[in-house]
């Protein structure tokens, strides 16, 4: 019942955190010109964005090499943002010891990057990114519910082996009880035999 009070609480948390992110229009330095991208801030480590983002390509099936900060995806194709091969730029960025951000940008060949006359291009760049912060939203409250699993799981273990510590105490108590009655009927016995003797000398 906690654990499933304790999941609900996360699912409500993340529905109202991943409200608060936005999708923002920014400038981007790529291949030494100013362009047109998009930025994300994220209230998680960098690692925790970087995986999630990671997770994302390898089901795209898109592989990157890095170029001067950015990874650089050559010549893929993502139906989500176009019909034709692009080229992706992005760079995931630590902006604090909680908080980490990734920005995108991209090309369809050459130097054709985003601009405002690619309205569509644009449009479907954004949708692309809004769709991933509940993508990167879910993965990390995925992380959230395995950690939590797992420390559930640990303070059950802890509180099952102080059970059983207990039993144990409780017998050897017992136990005690037992012997400690024993040698009182032991005492009883000696002290009666002691009178016995005693009663033995001749006066």
């Amino acid at each position: 019942m906690k654990k499933t009070i304790f999941t609900l609480m996360i699912l409500l948390g993340f529905v109202a955190f991943t409200h608060s992110q936005t999708v923002r229009e920014v400038r981007m330095s790529v291949l030494e010109s100013d362009r047109m991208g998009f930025n994300i801030e994220f209230n998680f480590d960098q690692k925790i964005l970087q995986d999630a983002w990671n997770k994302k390509c390898d089901e795209l099936a898109i592989k990157a090499k890095p170029a001067k900060g950015y990874d650089v995806y050559t010549a893929v194709l993502v139906p989500d943002i176009h019909f034709e091969s692009i080229d992706i730029y992005v760079k995931i960025e630590k902006l604090d010891k909680t908080r980490s951000a990734i920005s995108m940008t991209v090309s369809k060949g050459n130097t054709n990057f985003l601009s405002k006359e690619e309205n569509k291009l644009v449009d479907n760049v954004h949708a692309f990114l809004e769709k991933f912060i509940t993508y990167a939203e879910q993965y990390k409250l995925n992380l959230d519910i395995k950690a939590q699993e797992e420390t559930i799981k640990d303070t059950q273990k802890t509180y099952d082996k102080l059970v059983e510590d207990g039993k144990k105490l409780q017998e050897q108590i017992d136990k005690n009880k037992i012997d400690q009655e024993n040698k009182v009927k032991e005492i009883e016995a000696l002290n009666k035999s002691l009178e016995e003797l005693k009663l033995k000398i001749k006066k």
